[in-house]
């Protein structure tokens, strides 16, 4: 099987961290969780590909190293993110 597109691959991520309680915008601040997620890339991508069997889906699924930083970078901005969203509104 082909690994999945990246929006393809956002889904799952998203539905993995939220599934196996990995949303704590707390714990994305610490360099040592961030780090720990992508050295265990290939393991969670897998226990997403167990975990969502069954779901009609392209090809397969992966997770990248370099977007366990970006979500590090949107949770150590979290709180202005959040001010701004708000004021557009």
């Amino acid at each position: 099987m082909v690994t999945t597109g990246p929006w393809e691959n956002a889904v799952f991520l998203t539905a993995f961290l939220k599934e196996f309680d990995l949303i704590d915008v707390k714990v994305w601040r610490k360099d040592s969780f961030v780090q720990s997620q992508t050295v265990n890339r290939k393991k969670n991508a897998l226990m997403a590909r167990e975990y969502f069997q069954g779901i009609n889906r392209r090809k397969t699924i992966s997770f990248r190293k370099d977007v366990f930083r970006s979500i590090e970078i949107l949770a150590i901005n979290w709180i202005e993110l959040n001010e701004r969203l708000d004021k557009a509104n």
